[in-house]
C-alpha cells in the first residue's frame, strides 16, 4: 500500500509505522478479550461441576451411602444445572454404574468431566456437554477477528488517505521550491539578457551624441526597448503558465479551424520564402476546452520556428490527430534540423542551438510552448536529426 509512497521520507514512515503499531495492539487486544472471555466460560462450568461435587459428596455422606434420599438429590441436582446437558453418575470401585441420572449424553459431544472419591470408595462423576461454551468461543472468535479485520483495514484506509495528503503536502512545498528557483533562474535571465539591448543603447547614445543627432538614437531606442519589453513580457507569461496562476476560465472551441485559420495566416509567409505549407485537419470540428490566446500561441511559435529554419523550396506540415484521450498537433518541415546534443534543451528559456545563433529571437517561444502544453496537463516533444528535419508534437489530453 505504502510502496506507491516511498518518497514521503520521515512522514510517510511515520504513518506506516503507526498503522503496524495500530495493528499490534488491536490483534493483541482482541487476543486478550478472547482469552479472557475463554477463561471466564470455561471456569464457570467448572466452579459449577465442583460446586455439585461437593454437595452431593456431603449429601452422601449425610445419608450414608447411595440411599433413596441421595438419589433424589441427585436427580433434583441434575435438573437444576439443566438436565439435557447434566448427568451424574455414582460408580463403584472397579467402575460399575450403580446410578446415573437420564438421559446418557451422547460421547460424540464435546463433554468434560469432574470426579471424587466417596469415604465408601465409591466414586461420583459429574459430566457436562460444553458444545454451547465450544461454539460461543468460536463465535466470538470469528467476531473479533472480523472488527479486528474492518478496524486494521479502516486504519488502513484512512492511513492511505493521510499518506496521499502528505504527499500533496510535499509536492506543494516543492512547487514552492521550483517558484523559489524559477524567481532566481528568471532574475538572473533578466540580467543576462538584458544586458546586450542596455549596452547597445549606451553605445547608441555615445555615438549619438558625437554623430547621428538625437533622431537616430530615439530610433534605437524605441527599437530596443520594444524587444525588452516583449522579452519580458514573454518570461511573465511563461512563469504565470507554468505555475497556473492565469486564472482565466477556458471556453470550448475548435481546434480544426484554429489550426486552419492559422495556416492561412502563415501561408503568404511560406510563399514568400518559397516553401510549400501543408495543413491537415479531421472534417468535422474537433471540440476542446482551452483558451484559444494560448492555442494560437503553441501553433505561432511552432510555424515561426518551422518558418526560420526551412530553407527555399522546403515543406511544412502542420497535422492535427482527434483520439479517444488525447488530441494530437504535430509540425513537421524539412528544414536544417537539431543536433542531437541541443534535443535535450530546446525547450529551455534562452537556449539557441548553433543553426539559431545568427536567427532573429531570443529563444523564449518553445519555452513558452512547453509551459502552455504542461499547464494543459499535455506533453510536447520534438523528434530530429541534423540536416534532415524536424517534427514538434502535441498531445493535449481530452477532458
Amino acid at each position: 500500500m505504502f510502496a506507491k509512497h516511498a518518497n514521503l521520507s520521515v512522514r510517510g514512515r511515520l504513518v506506516f509505522w503507526c498503522v503496524v503499531a495500530y495493528t499490534f495492539v488491536t490483534l493483541t487486544s482482541m487476543t486478550i478479550v478472547w482469552a479472557v472471555t475463554h477463561h471466564h466460560v470455561h471456569g464457570r462450568d467448572g466452579k459449577m461441576m465442583r460446586r455439585i461435587l461437593e454437595d452431593l459428596k456431603g449429601e452422601y455422606a449425610e445419608y450414608q451411602g447411595l440411599s433413596s434420599e441421595f438419589r433424589h438429590c441427585v436427580d433434583e441436582d441434575a435438573e437444576e444445572h439443566n438436565a439435557n446437558k447434566t448427568q451424574i453418575s455414582v460408580l463403584s470401585t472397579n467402575g460399575d454404574v450403580l446410578y446415573a441420572t437420564k438421559p446418557v449424553l451422547h460421547p460424540d459431544n464435546r463433554l468434560r468431566r469432574e470426579s471424587a472419591d466417596l469415604f465408601d470408595g465409591n466414586r461420583i462423576v459429574v459430566t457436562y456437554d460444553i458444545n454451547d461454551s465450544v461454539d460461543f468461543d468460536w463465535f466470538l472468535a470469528s467476531l473479533l477477528v472480523i472488527i479486528a479485520g474492518v478496524s486494521i483495514l479502516g486504519v488502513a484506509g484512512f492511513s492511505r488517505f493521510l499518506g496521499e495528503r502528505i504527499l500533496k503536502l510535499n509536492n506543494l512545498v516543492e512547487e514552492k521550491d521550483r517558484a523559489i528557483a524559477e524567481l532566481k533562474t528568471l532574475t538572473d535571465d533578466i540580467a543576462h539578457d538584458l544586458r546586450t539591448p542596455l549596452t547597445r543603447l549606451n553605445m547608441a547614445a555615445e555615438a549619438a551624441l558625437s554623430a547621428d543627432g538625437p533622431s537616430a538614437l530615439a530610433g534605437k531606442v524605441a527599437h530596443d526597448t520594444e524587444a525588452m519589453v516583449e522579452m519580458i513580457n514573454t518570461m511573465l507569461e511563461i512563469s504565470q503558465t507554468g505555475f497556473r496562476i492565469d486564472r482565466t476560465p477556458r471556453e470550448e472551441l475548435d481546434l480544426a479551424e484554429i489550426v486552419r485559420h492559422s495556416g492561412d495566416l502563415y501561408q503568404s509567409l511560406a510563399e514568400d520564402q518559397n516553401l510549400r505549407l501543408t495543413v491537415a485537419v479531421p472534417e468535422g470540428p474537433v471540440r476542446y476546452l482551452a483558451h484559444k490566446a494560448k492555442l494560437q500561441q503553441i501553433l505561432g511559435n511552432l510555424l515561426d520556428n518551422a518558418l526560420k529554419f526551412t530553407p527555399a523550396g522546403g515543406e511544412i506540415t502542420v497535422s492535427l490527430e482527434a483520439k479517444d484521450q488525447s488530441v494530437c498537433l504535430t509540425v513537421r518541415d524539412t528544414g536544417v534540423g537539431i543536433a542531437a546534443r541541443d534535443l535535450p534543451h530546446v525547450f529551455k528559456r534562452f537556449y539557441r542551438a548553433d543553426a539559431s545563433r545568427n536567427c532573429p529571437g531570443n529563444g523564449l517561444g518553445l519555452a513558452l510552448v512547453d509551459a502552455i502544453v504542461t499547464s494543459y496537463g499535455g506533453r510536447v516533444s520534438c523528434v530530429s536529426e541534423l540536416g534532415h528535419g524536424t517534427t514538434f508534437s502535441v498531445c493535449l489530453p481530452n477532458f
